[in-house]
């Protein structure tokens, strides 16, 4: 159509660098439902990865950063935004303190690596909780928020113990299957398989 303008390379909005004097790793990003853009990754520092979540506008105003993690290397793989705006990061951690609130679905870690989910408030200034999740060896590789809840999805190194009573499949036979994982917003599990 010789009406339209193409165009093969679109400007550049905008563009911004992120970090320290330390490693920073970005792994994930996304946009919330007012259009701020949300990203998480790991930074090294003390010879451990600890997990960073930073926040800017849409035309790339720097709105605020935190970090999360426990007493050993934390690395964040997903995060996703609700309807409200509330951050879900997940990823895989050696941490065996710092990562589980009160109360979560699972409030210890398994033996090696554990998956964990942390839910923070829009403005990242508020934890509504954090848990692990799996029973050895277990990675997050994927998340996902609905306006019912969320769902992650991953590895785990047990054979046993991780499916929720009436799942589909309640054990394995080999040392490391795949997990899909249904949860309320608020962090309590519907079902696991």
């Amino acid at each position: 159509n010789g009406t339209k303008d193409l165009i093969i390379d679109p400007g550049l909005v905008w563009n911004s660098t992120f970090g320290g004097s330390d490693l920073y790793l970005s792994q994930a990003v996304t946009i919330s439902p007012a259009g701020d853009i949300i990203m998480t990754g790991n930074s090294l520092y003390g010879g451990i990865f600890h997990i960073f979540i930073t926040k800017y506008t849409n035309n790339g105003k720097f709105l605020w950063s935190t970090f999360f993690g426990g007493n050993n290397s934390d690395h964040a793989i997903s995060i996703a935004t609700d309807n409200s705006g509330d951050i879900y990061i997940g990823g895989s951690t050696w941490s065996s303190t710092g990562i589980a609130t009160s109360g979560a679905y699972q409030t210890a870690p398994a033996l090696g690596t554990t998956a964990f989910v942390a839910k923070f408030s829009a403005g990242g200034d508020s934890l509504k909780f954090a848990t692990y999740f799996g029973k050895g060896d277990a990675d997050l590789s994927g998340l996902s928020v609905s306006k019912n809840g969320f769902c992650i999805t991953g590895n785990d190194g047990s054979t046993t113990g991780l499916a929720t009573s009436g799942a589909y499949l309640t054990s394995v036979v080999r040392n490391s299957s795949g997990y899909l994982a249904s949860f309320t917003l608020d962090g309590h599990i519907n079902w696991s398989t």
